[in-house]
């Protein structure tokens, strides 16, 4: 289906915990417009990368997210490692110079 072709106006509501910035991407790809996303995590939060932390990588090192080893969000990450293996830990998510993405 070709949603470009579609002449009135859609709404598309994001709440599947996945990357924001991957879906509002692909929104914009698809010709959408109109979107709302349901978590807007703020940095060092969340199970997925929100619009505040995009907002936030201008004055957080690690570009919306913390990579201090000793900082809340890596203690955070390692108790839900903990409890669920697919969580991802500091280790996994930060890398050479504390350059995530």
């Amino acid at each position: 289906m070709e949603f470009r072709t579609w002449n009135f106006r859609d709404l598309v509501f994001f709440d599947d915990h996945q990357s924001e910035l991957k879906r509002l991407k692909q929104a914009l790809k698809a010709g959408f417009q109109n979107l709302i996303f349901e978590d807007n995590y703020d940095t060092g939060t969340g199970d997925h990368y929100s619009l505040r932390q995009i907002c936030d990588q201008s004055y957080i090192k690690g570009g919306g997210h913390s990579c201090y080893r000793n900082g809340d969000e890596a203690r955070i990450r390692s108790e839900r490692k903990s409890l669920w293996e697919k969580a991802v830990d500091i280790e996994e998510l930060c890398g050479e110079g504390n350059a995530w993405w």
